[in-house]
């Protein structure tokens, strides 16, 4: 099967690329330090079951290396703004809310900031 391409969004003045496919509820799949190629199998896999959103590390593929990530935990800032953007702007995902419990990510990682 020939991959769509890797749409291209920024986040906080960070280009990355950012591979989606399938249909229904939302997955976010982070790749592994050794990278990921839109035609990766695992990708079709996924999206037989779900809506997969991957998007490539900053500095991998042709995401932007910004000059100020020092860190792993600026990957994981990055990620947190990211999935911020990501309720904003690709329709399918539920907003997130600090007062709801059940919301997942944005509960517990706003008390790490």
């Amino acid at each position: 099967m020939t991959a769509d391409p890797a749409l291209s969004i920024v986040v906080n003045n960070i280009r990355v690329e950012l591979i989606e496919r399938g249909h229904g509820k939302p997955l976010l799949f982070l790749h592994p330090e050794i990278g990921i190629e839109p035609a990766a199998a695992v990708l079709d896999q996924l999206a037989n079951r779900t809506r997969v959103l991957a998007p490539v590390h900053p500095g991998f593929g042709r995401s932007e290396q910004p000059k100020s990530f020092d860190t792993v935990d600026d990957l994981a800032y990055f990620y947190l703004d990211l999935l911020e953007h990501l309720d904003h702007s690709v329709a399918g995902l539920p907003p997130r809310s600090r007062s709801n419990p059940a919301s997942g990510y944005r509960t517990s990682s706003l008390r790490m900031r």
